[in-house]
């Protein structure tokens, strides 16, 4: 394997790992929180994690295309 593919695979495998981490972590930085009453509405209200999980989706699709794009006929160095 090349050092790009290597590097492929371990950020991608690192981000597979850490996921279920770092969502325990923003559930319980959530719950911490202190709120405060506001005399206005917040019109940001909704669930935007699809959108991080589209972004997750593309990444992950555009790796496996550059991945399997390498022809792997690369010529020896060495004589």
């Amino acid at each position: 394997m090349t050092l790009f593919k290597k590097t492929a695979l371990l950020i991608t495998g690192s981000a597979i790992a850490l996921a279920p981490v770092a969502a325990t972590a923003a559930q319980s930085v959530a719950n911490a929180r202190a709120t405060s009453a506001s005399s206005k509405a917040s019109q940001l209200e909704g669930n935007s994690g699809w959108i991080v999980g589209a972004l997750g989706l593309a990444a992950g699709i555009a790796a496996m295309i550059i991945i399997f794009s390498d022809d792997d006929e690369d010529e020896p160095v060495s004589p």
